[in-house]
Parts: C-alpha cells; sequence; structure tokens
C-alpha cells in the first residue's frame, strides 16, 4: 500500500512539472527575446463563484524562465487606456440597491458612451507601463498614488444599453476605440538594449 501510494505522488510530481514545461515553453513562443509584462496585484477572489489562482507560483516559475517585468496596477482598470481620463461605471438596480456592473466600463468619446472591458482596459495599462519600465521613462501622473482623481462617473445599465444602440444606428462605432488584447500578461518586444 505505502509503495503504491508513494508511486502516485511521483506520477502527479512528474506529470505537473511536465504540464509546468509545455506552459513555459508556450509563453517563450510568444516572447521570443522580449519581457512579460505582470501585474503584482495579490488580492483574494471577491466575486461569487471565482476561484483563487495560483499567482504567486505562476509568477515564479515565470521568472525562472525569462525576463519578467513586475508593473504596479495601481488605477489600471481604472483609467483609459486611450487618453488616461477616468472611466464611467455602469450601475444597475438590484432589490432595490444600486450596484456596480463587474468588468464593464464606459469611455465618453463626444456625445457617444462607448463600452469599455475592465479587464482589457488593464492589460493595456500595464503593456504602458511596462514599456515606460523599458525605456526609463517616468510613470504617468495620472497613474502614481497621491494624485487625486474626480468622482467617478455613473451610468445607470439601461441609459447605457440605450447609448450604446444609438451610437450603433449612427454609425458611430467607429470613433476612437480602445486597442484589443486577449491576453491579460503581454509582451513587451522592445528592449532598450536593441535601440
Amino acid at each position: 500500500m505505502k509503495l503504491s501510494f508513494s508511486r502516485e505522488r511521483f506520477r502527479k510530481r512528474m506529470k505537473k512539472q511536465s504540464c509546468d514545461s509545455k506552459m513555459v515553453s508556450t509563453f517563450k513562443q510568444f516572447v521570443g527575446n522580449g519581457v512579460l509584462a505582470f501585474g503584482n496585484a495579490t488580492f483574494e477572489c471577491t466575486g461569487r463563484g471565482e476561484k483563487p489562482a495560483p499567482v504567486v507560483w505562476f509568477k515564479q516559475l515565470l521568472c525562472k524562465n525569462m525576463k519578467v517585468v513586475d508593473v504596479n496596477e495601481f488605477r489600471t482598470s481604472k483609467l483609459s487606456n486611450v487618453d488616461h481620463t477616468l472611466l464611467g461605471m455602469v450601475t444597475k438596480k438590484v432589490e432595490g440597491a444600486t450596484r456596480q456592473v463587474r468588468g464593464l466600463h464606459w469611455f465618453k468619446t463626444g456625445n457617444v458612451c462607448k463600452p469599455v472591458n475592465r479587464d482589457r482596459n488593464a492589460a493595456m495599462n500595464i503593456l504602458m507601463l511596462a514599456r515606460c519600465i523599458q525605456e526609463g521613462k517616468p510613470r504617468p501622473v495620472a497613474f502614481c498614488r497621491g494624485e487625486a482623481l474626480p468622482p467617478q462617473p455613473k451610468l445607470d445599465l439601461t441609459q447605457f444599453r440605450n447609448n450604446t444602440r444609438h451610437a450603433l444606428q449612427n454609425g458611430s462605432e467607429n470613433q476612437v476605440q480602445p486597442p484589443s488584447t486577449e491576453m491579460v500578461i503581454h509582451l513587451v518586444n522592445r528592449n532598450p538594449s536593441q535601440k
């Protein structure tokens, strides 16, 4: 019995190492000789039904195998990646109380409010801050602690839907649009040493 348990434990460990190796090689294919930008936030999951992720272990694994830039995530999800202005909050009524719609913000361009995915917006800001670190530029003032911001504008979900529908009918969707990306962790392919 003892022998089979230790054998299973060994097999499990070998499978985990194989999985880690495959994951690292996948990241290396994307990164190449560049640098991986990684947000340094370490906080517990607060959303209902969310599972915690092994972020610290994941980061340590990547640091052992490639260049990783640690980026302070302060205000990356609150400020627009287009012009660093405060994004609006979308709210809805739930059982008489006003609640924020998780993961959805809005960005005003002219008279039109455009929907913005919070995580994608934060990823683009992390990429921009990583480039600042790589190129030796100062962090933009809007992303620094101690800088006061105006109150976050709010928009009711119904108003937001109507505004978005109106924008699509009038063909306003081609106005300023934040750059899109599918990965939260971004690649910075420009190295100061390669200039």
